[in-house]
């Protein structure tokens, strides 16, 4: 847990691999806080690998 602020600074990157891995690693920390992240952030992310990672959150 103490790595959440840290994996979600990394949601704004610039890099969508890295967005992308920053949601994988964020499921699998914090699964519900992924997954009520994923009702609004799937619909502002522009890249569609990481709106993939965002719908297996």
């Amino acid at each position: 847990a103490a790595l959440l602020p840290n994996v979600e600074e990394l949601l704004n990157d610039p890099s969508p691999l890295v967005r992308a891995m920053a949601v994988w690693a964020l499921s699998r920390l914090a699964p519900e806080r992924a997954k009520a992240m994923a009702l609004t952030n799937v619909q502002r992310e522009t890249d569609s690998s990481v709106r993939e990672e965002w719908n297996r959150a």
